[in-house]
């Protein structure tokens, strides 16, 4: 196959511009959407859809970590410089894994499933189970 000789185009001589009216901004004028930014905290959405804002968590020892996965603050939430000690602590800690007569059931009414212990034993470093949220999670 022998190249092709095409001629290259800049993009500004294929597209023209809708609208060429330039916008003159004031050096002291404060642009709306930078001015919204800075009434209203940052915020994330959780997985639950609900919004939590950006708080800084500090590390205070391994006894204060929250062990419930879904109750845990997530690990951006730490200062940069105690994320890893943070990791760590979770890793010496190991997975929550609670043992539970019942775990609670999901899904529609008559195909109902619940998570079994026993998967545990399949995966012991993967799974952990949090009893607040009553949902697995996969760490893999």
């Amino acid at each position: 196959m022998g190249k092709e000789n095409r001629t290259q185009k800049r993009i500004d001589l294929v597209f023209k511009r809708k609208r060429d009216d330039i916008i003159e901004v004031e050096e002291d004028q404060v642009l709306p959407l930078l001015e919204l930014e800075q009434q209203q905290p940052e915020q994330q959405h959780n997985q639950d859809g609900g919004v939590r804002t950006n708080e800084v968590v500090t590390f205070r020892g391994i006894e204060f970590l929250q062990r419930d996965l879904g109750l845990r603050p997530q690990i951006w939430q730490y200062p940069p410089d105690q994320r890893d000690i943070v990791r760590r602590a979770y890793l010496m800690l190991g997975p929550m894994q609670p043992r539970l007569e019942n775990y609670k059931p999901s899904g529609e009414p008559g195909h109902q499933r619940r998570f079994q212990y026993s998967w545990f034993d399949d995966f012991p470093s993967w799974l952990e189970y949090s009893e607040e949220k009553s949902c697995v999670y996969c760490l893999y």
